[in-house]
């Protein structure tokens, strides 16, 4: 499997495209915040391409852009359990837990007013 990436460059953030034949099978973003800090963000493999090293180069590609321009920067991230594995491989420290929630978007009515 030939997995090619491709830099992309948006007003306020920098990504990372997997492509196989030119579709797109994969992505990984970041964007810069204030006090020289990056927000690692929105990685996503197509589940037919998952558990076949897409993610880990979309990472380790990202990784190393961030060392070659951002150097002494602080880095975040938040993750599923299933990626902390290999954040704390690279020397991420683990934090506070998030529970991720949703919703449909409705107009609430509470005792027939709008909230």
């Amino acid at each position: 499997m030939d997995i090619k990436i491709v830099i992309l460059r948006l007003q306020d953030r920098i990504g990372w495209l997997a492509m196989i034949n030119d579709v797109t099978v994969g992505h990984i973003f970041m964007t810069e915040e204030s006090n020289r800090t990056l927000k690692f963000m929105e990685a996503w493999v197509d589940k037919d391409y998952r558990r076949q090293g897409i993610f880990r180069k979309l990472w380790e590609t990202r990784w190393s852009y961030v060392q070659d321009h951002y150097m002494d920067w602080t880095v975040y991230a938040w993750c599923l359990p299933k990626s902390l594995p290999l954040l704390i491989e690279k020397g991420f420290e683990e934090g506070e837990t998030c529970v991720y929630v949703d919703r449909k978007v409705t107009k609430d009515i509470l005792n027939g007013k709008r909230l």
